[in-house]
């Protein structure tokens, strides 16, 4: 699998741990609206991080906001509703249908074509 997908892994299992049966209280109590208060928090130490070119501060804090992510969807995976593989697999097929001058047979010529066949592709993808 290789050292990040274990990582991404055990991260997401560690999330798994810490809801069930003899794991934190809190986290085991918590819902994905309740999850939202924490991930405009975490969006904005993100992006407070950016303006301030704190390297590693945004290293951390994209973790705290990525586990947030896979905390959101552990508890949608648990209800049933969709697993982190569906939310995967459909940011995968995604990127790769919105870059068609990559993954396709489409040409762009410099950095604002490929901006636009990227929005050409967004949209049409969402009809």
């Amino acid at each position: 699998m290789g050292e990040t997908g274990d990582l991404f892994e055990r991260l997401f299992r560690l999330n798994e741990k810490l809801r069930g049966p003899g794991g934190c209280p809190w986290d085991g109590k918590q819902t994905i609206l309740s999850l939202r208060e924490c991930l405009e928090s975490e969006s904005a130490k993100v992006l407070s991080a950016i303006d301030a070119g704190d390297m590693e501060n945004l290293c951390e804090e994209c973790g705290d906001l990525l586990y947030n992510i896979l905390f959101i969807a552990s508890i949608a995976q648990e209800k049933g509703e969709f697993t982190i593989n569906d939310v995967l697999r459909r940011q995968y097929e995604k990127i790769i249908s919105r870059h068609p001058y990559v993954f396709g047979s489409v040409m762009a010529d410099s950095p604002e074509h490929a901006h636009e066949l990227y929005l050409k592709a967004k949209r049409e993808g969402k009809k």
